[in-house]
């Protein structure tokens, strides 16, 4: 007979390490709700909710949206307390469809009243929010010809012809939801490059800041989302590298300048999680493999993976055939390899010492060699395959992580499925 255990001495070493990487983040849980957790505090998806921020922004629940990206940055460049509401694009409920109109993200209620469209968003945001000399400073300049210039960069970045439009036009081979036109991508690159080309000089203007303006504001914050997605897929689609062209070395200052404001590094994705997006949206192949990622980011891949475990398995079992086929239906053994592989893979990225990766290696299942199927070992290697497989795709920054803890992550992923059946 088959025997199986859930060893919770580990998970409360590893909760221990956990806790420490998380006290200054303001990551949460959201049981039984959509997502099972968050970057930051959350409050429910809900037509009635009390919050004391004079900011409520509703976003959508994966954080791969671009248009929320905008407002998330603003806000926070600006530390406008702010509460947030996650609405499922793939299930709007019909209170937010009536309520914005149009069912789409974002939209901000800001002092009560309802605003959608990011660049109306951050403009009110601007105006109302905002005000000379303060700290921190307004994301538009103070002097009139210079904020009719930045102005002008946040029109150009919403227009037919801005940069995220043209990129995505050479991405996909034309404009979204047309038919798309393979014979068309070299006249959609030179189209890009030409944009490109203007974006680079406008970058050289102000000798002294590697920002669009003399110093960050609204007309970075426009075009962030976009070219932090085309730095991710236009190297792996069209063999195009944006963020380090020697073409646009102003553009490769700007990237460096843009990842390392505190700010932007929370709320931005990784190059996996744009990827990923295109596959399924595309269906177009994600990339191999990911550079490697710090410590610190591991660790906090590791702390997120710790707490939230429970719907990581439940997920794993639910759409994997971990239960149904490796562990023959037989739910006890599936939830007890699932958490010895959870355990393995956590202990891997906190880097928690012999005590916990012993531990962790006696929380696998002691089965009977004669189990059906498969044998205990060889049952061990398909779950370590499979969950590896499947986490490293279904990670999502900044939803589960930040950027570079989603890419440590998946890194750790791709270490256990090669080790698997090595």
């Amino acid at each position: 007979a088959t025997t199986t255990t859930v060893d919770e001495t580990a998970w409360t070493a590893l909760d221990e390490t956990a806790s420490v990487v998380l006290s200054e983040q303001r990551y949460m849980l959201r049981p039984e709700q959509v997502p099972s957790s968050a970057p930051r505090e959350s409050l429910p998806t809900d037509p009635d909710l009390e919050y004391d921020e004079r900011v409520l922004l509703y976003r959508d629940t994966n954080s791969w949206c671009p248009f929320c990206e905008r407002v998330l940055l603003a806000l926070e460049e600006l530390k406008v307390p702010y509460a947030v509401s996650f609405i499922d694009l793939r299930a709007k409920p019909d209170w937010y469809v009536e309520m914005s109109g149009t069912g789409l993200v974002p939209a901000v209620r800001l002092d009560g009243e309802l605003l959608v469209e990011s660049k109306t968003i951050l403009l009110a945001l601007e105006e109302r929010l905002c005000s000379p000399n303060a700290s921190p400073p307004p994301l538009l300049p103070s002097d009139a010809a210079e904020r009719a210039e930045a102005l002008a960069l946040v029109e150009d970045s919403d227009a037919d012809e801005s940069i995220g439009a043209l990129g995505y036009r050479f991405l996909s081979g034309g404009r979204f939801g047309e038919p798309k036109d393979e014979s068309k991508v070299p006249e959609l690159r030179a189209a890009f490059e030409a944009k490109l080309d203007a974006f680079e000089a406008q970058l050289g203007k102000y000798a002294d800041s590697p920002y669009l303006m003399r110093d960050f504001g609204l007309a970075d914050i426009m075009v962030a989302p976009s070219l932090e997605r085309f730095a991710a897929n236009l190297p792996v689609y069209r063999g195009f590298d944006v963020a380090d062209n020697p073409k646009y070395p102003k553009l490769t200052e700007w990237f460096a300048a843009m990842r390392t404001r505190p700010t932007y590094a929370g709320i931005r994705s990784d190059a996996g999680t744009h990827n990923a997006i295109l596959e399924r949206v595309f269906g177009l192949a994600p990339p191999a493999k990911l550079s490697a990622s710090a410590s610190p980011a591991a660790r906090e891949a590791g702390a997120k993976l710790c707490r939230n475990r429970a719907a990581v398995a439940e997920d794993l079992l639910a759409r994997t055939a971990l239960a149904s086929v490796v562990c023959a239906a037989d739910a006890s053994v599936a939830a007890a390899e699932v958490d010895a592989f959870l355990q393995a893979l956590t202990t891997r990225l906190l880097g928690s010492g012999d005590a916990a990766a012993e531990a962790a290696e006696a929380a696998e299942v002691e089965a009977d060699k004669e189990a059906p199927e498969l044998g205990a070992e060889e049952r061990r290697r398909a779950v370590q395959a499979i969950a590896a497989s499947y986490l490293r795709n279904r990670v999502s920054a900044p939803r589960d992580m930040t950027a570079d803890a989603a890419a440590a992550f998946r890194d750790a992923c791709d270490e256990l499925a090669r080790e698997a059946y090595a």
